[in-house]
């Protein structure tokens, strides 16, 4: 299954279509109940993001950066124990 919107009158696809589905195959559609989304577009959506992200500074992205970088190393450090490669 993969999930898809319609707009402007037509069904698009937000993930990749299989591999295995062939030109004309039959599909079968069903609409998921409404999630009350707002009206806004998601180009709208994406800009106010990337408006939001370009009002954080520096210090606080060299903060998350640093912090997800530690949560690597202790992440493939706890992987490494498990697999018994540790030493």
């Amino acid at each position: 299954m993969i999930r898809a919107v319609y707009r402007d009158g037509k069904i698009e696809p937000v993930e990749q279509v299989p591999a295995d589905w062939r030109e004309g195959d039959e599909l079968v559609i069903d609409a998921l109940p409404s999630t009350n989304m707002p009206d806004e577009t998601f180009d709208e959506w994406v800009a106010e993001v990337n408006a939001a992200a370009a009002k954080i500074s520096d210090d606080d992205h060299d903060r998350v950066e640093a912090a997800i970088g530690q949560h690597r190393a202790e992440a493939k450090e706890w992987m490494r124990r498990e697999m018994g490669l540790s030493e």
